[in-house]
């Protein structure tokens, strides 16, 4: 429910919430919700004015204030956190059925111009050919959920976006058995995702939060807080991108004899920009882990989570080179063999500054001295700028046949193959590797300590969340972090960087160094018969197998059974009594 749906005209009291109060049991079963911790408990008490303790129940039907917290299942406002006495505002009343909310007044407006041109010309120099095209948009989204956005009107931002196409192509006819064909484009794809503008300009410290840096002040306004249903505030989550991609590829053909001789080669270099800004001001969620309500736990000021993040600037690159050699050999005029090798230089994303990481277990990192043991860095002792080796050796042969058997007659396989032109089978099988894709890089931005993001251990406070609700444990502020400098490596390690700022580090997306370039083996076969003029049988066999394919794994796997083991209060007291002995 929205929250005009349940609050009380003119009182300031919150009703409706009898079901609320309520969470599953062990058995199944619905009990009451109770109060989480003793520093909740005293803080409930101050603003209610009369003793809440630790353990006790929010509400049960027919309490009072001697053996619950909200007799009659209402919250009064005396006891509502200052945050989101200033963020209802921005909630809006139901309007429909069932207390919902429904609205079509607000427009997603997109505005797309494109344009292309095309210059052909045929010159001593060949057939040369021009082509280029531009997209531009924009599109202003009232409802930006697709970057973490609200799902309620007033918070609107905006998506913008420019994509550029060069091609040039150069076709030559070296000679009547001859032909060159040469290739250059040059793809830039830049947007602007998700750029704030509804919400924006209303401070932090205006909204009730006591302990929040905002990180990104051009875009500081109506925080995030994510509902069970709905999200409100301005958009956390704007992604700046650049892709450049340039290729170069020139193919040459021969006709010699009865062979048909082709020799390539291919080259492009590809970068990803990107800027984000994720949360840098901070989000809240709230599931309802306090009181079982996630209204009620945001009226209270009991959030489940809160998250913020320190990033900076990420440049991904990645070179590929490619060579191949292919005959298409006609033996006769029955039976054509293709065969060929390609060769690929693939190799894995790496970052412009090396701003990268992987885990190498008990490994102590050159380039971050004081980095924990295992995390290591491009150019620390057995670790290339691209993490894992290029594939440098990766060859991929490649052979395929056509053949149509010409047996005639009253034959067994004059009759089984249907005369001259009536049959034909081929087979084909090949090696093909993989390019490595960039979200294998993607993943890695934002490691410590080149970002980090904080996320609350345990459900805290709203107005200041880096203080623990139940217990009051004040963790301590942690923003802004000081972030590494660019450029570290062995040859320039970085020994002033404090990486307790970055602990507990709970998680560590890397590549693996000892990772390989995936490929494929692909086969066919294939035959075909026909039957009269206008009837052809075809019966195929495809397959192919992956090696070295790209998965996810993890580096510090549980112990189901030791998990299971000590999930048992029993076990647990065995261990105390055995240690006392």
């Amino acid at each position: 429910k929205i929250a005009g749906a349940i609050l009380r005209g003119g009182h300031g009291n919150l009703s409706d919430l009898s079901n609320a109060f309520l969470t599953t049991g062990a058995n199944g079963t619905t009990v009451p919700t109770t109060v989480s911790g003793s520093s909740f408990a005293a803080m409930l008490s101050q603003k209610l004015g009369y003793t809440v303790t630790a353990g006790e129940d929010y509400f049960t039907p027919g309490c009072t204030t001697a053996t619950c917290v909200f007799p009659n299942a209402v919250i009064p406002q005396r006891a509502w956190s200052a945050p989101a006495k200033n963020l209802l505002q921005y909630l809006p009343s139901p309007n429909a059925a069932n207390n919902t909310f429904s609205t079509s007044a607000f427009d997603q407006t997109l505005r797309d111009d494109k344009a292309a041109y095309r210059l052909d010309a045929n010159t001593r120099g060949g057939l040369l050919s021009a082509y280029f095209f531009i997209d531009d948009w924009s599109q202003n989204n009232p409802y930006p959920i697709a970057q973490g956005g609200a799902n309620v009107p007033g918070f609107n931002a905006l998506y913008l976006g420019r994509a550029q196409l060069l091609s040039l192509g150069d076709t030559k006819t070296v000679s009547s058995t001859a032909v060159n064909e040469f290739h250059f484009s040059f793809l830039r794809n830049a947007v602007d995702l998700g750029k704030p503008i509804g919400g924006v300009g209303v401070t932090l410290a205006s909204q009730g939060f006591t302990n929040i840096v905002p990180l990104s002040p051009q875009t500081e306004g109506v925080e995030s807080v994510a509902f069970n249903s709905f999200t409100i505030g301005t958009n956390t989550n704007e992604l700046k991108q650049v892709g450049n991609t340039w290729q170069w590829l020139d193919n040459f053909s021969k006709v010699l004899g009865r062979h048909t001789l082709k020799f390539g080669a291919e080259f492009h270099y590809d970068q990803v920009n990107v800027n984000p800004t994720a949360q840098f001001n901070g989000s809240f969620l709230f599931f309802g882990t306090e009181t079982g309500s996630d209204f009620a736990d945001f009226l209270l000021g009991a959030p489940s989570q809160y998250n913020q993040s320190q990033l900076q600037a990420f440049y991904g690159r990645n070179k590929y080179v490619g060579l191949y050699a292919q005959d298409s050999w006609r033996l006769n005029r029955d039976l054509t063999f293709n065969y060929g090798l390609r060769w690929d230089r693939i190799e894995p994303w790496y970052e412009k500054y090396n701003q990268i990481a992987t885990f190498i277990p008990g490994e102590q990192s050159a380039v971050f001295p004081h980095a924990p043991p295992g995390i290591v860095y491009p150019t620390d002792p057995g670790v290339s700028r691209t993490l894992a080796p290029p594939g440098n050796r990766d060859f991929a042969p490649r052979i395929g046949l056509a053949y149509s058997p010409r047996s005639s007659g009253d034959s067994f396989f004059g009759k089984l193959l249907g005369g001259p032109g009536k049959t034909s089978i081929r087979a084909t099988y090949g090696i093909f590797y993989t390019a490595i894709e960039a979200l294998s890089i993607g993943v890695m931005s934002a490691n410590a300590p080149y970002g980090s993001t904080y996320t609350s251990p345990a459900p805290p406070l709203f107005a200041d969340p880096f203080v623990t609700a139940a217990s009051g444990q004040n963790l301590g502020q942690v923003f802004p972090l000081k972030l590494a400098p660019l450029n570290s490596s062995a040859a320039n390690p970085d020994t002033s960087t404090d990486f307790s700022q970055f602990e507990p580090i709970t998680g560590l997306p890397n590549y693996l160094t000892t990772n390989h370039i995936p490929y494929t083996e692909e086969y066919m076969l294939s035959l075909e018969r026909g039957f009269g003029a206008d009837t052809v049988l075809s019966v195929n066999y495809v397959g192919n197998q992956g090696h070295r394919l790209l998965v996810l794994e993890e580096a510090n796997p549980g112990n189901p059974s030791l998990c299971l083991f000590l999930s048992n209060p029993a076990n647990l007291a065995r261990r105390e009594l055995a240690l006392g002995r």
